[in-house]
C-alpha cells in the first residue's frame, strides 16, 4: 500500500472485510487513477481526518459515511463503552 497522491485524480472505494471480533465491516478506501482513469493499486484508508485531503474526489454523502464509519473502528467503540482509559491492544 503507497501513499495516495490527492493532486492526481482518485476514487473512494468501499471494501467489505472480515473483523475478528465485530464480525464484516464496511471500509472506505480512496484509489489512485491512472490517466484512462482505470483503478491503480496504490491506496489508502480513509478516516475522518484524512479524509479531508480528498474532500475534490468527495461529496457530502461520502464524508457523512466515512464519518460514520470511524465509529465502527474497535478503538472508538473501546474508547465509547470503557470508563477508565487504557489501550485498546489491552481491553
Amino acid at each position: 500500500m503507497l501513499r495516495v497522491d490527492s493532486n492526481k485524480p482518485c476514487a473512494i472505494v468501499y471494501s467489505l472485510c472480515r473483523h475478528e471480533y465485530l464480525g464484516f465491516l464496511i471500509e472506505p478506501h480512496i484509489v489512485q487513477l491512472d490517466e484512462n482513469q482505470q483503478l491503480l493499486l496504490t491506496h489508502q484508508r480513509l478516516f475522518s481526518t484524512t479524509a479531508i485531503e480528498f474532500s475534490a474526489f468527495l461529496d457530502k454523502t461520502d464524508l457523512a459515511l466515512i464519518k460514520l464509519l470511524d465509529e465502527c473502528e474497535q478503538e472508538y467503540i473501546i474508547r465509547k463503552h470503557l470508563n477508565k482509559p487504557v489501550r485498546p491492544a489491552i481491553f
